[in-house]
């Protein structure tokens, strides 16, 4: 937390700041275990969403009422860092290779029966005569 705090392209943040930001942090990343989401659920919809998720999850702005504005940016940078970091090992595991085939096994699938589905259900009379009726 220090080398990210000092390293920060933001203002030099104020004594007992860092800590504040590790604080808001901690308590946000610790909202991970409250999220009911599978790891194919928490991928999906990338590490922005999820940074979202847990912020809100953890409490929201409320986290934030005693930072300054650039210790929040400063959250915020290192929540997104953070998620993406999650996320790429929730994709390391094995189960999510084999949840991620399932999953696309069944929209596959789908897909499939309603194309075929449309294939095989005769066109409605009322449009096909709609354009010849006026014709004559």
């Amino acid at each position: 937390m220090e080398r990210p705090a000092r390293e920060t392209p933001e203002a030099p943040l104020d004594e007992g700041e860092p800590a504040a930001v590790a604080g808001a942090l901690q308590r946000t990343l610790h909202a991970l275990g409250d999220l009911d989401l599978n790891d194919l659920e928490a991928v999906r919809p990338g590490h922005e969403a999820l940074a979202d998720q847990l912020h809100t999850q953890a409490g929201g702005d409320r986290l934030l009422r005693d930072l300054s504005y650039d210790s929040a940016l400063l959250y915020f940078r290192l929540l997104n860092s953070a998620c993406l970091h999650i996320l790429h090992f929730f994709t390391q595991r094995s189960t999510f290779a084999a949840r991620t085939l399932v999953e696309q096994s069944r929209q596959l699938g789908a897909s499939c029966r309603a194309a075929a589905k449309r294939c095989t259900t005769p066109p409605c009379p009322c449009s096909s005569n709609a354009g010849t009726a006026n014709a004559n």
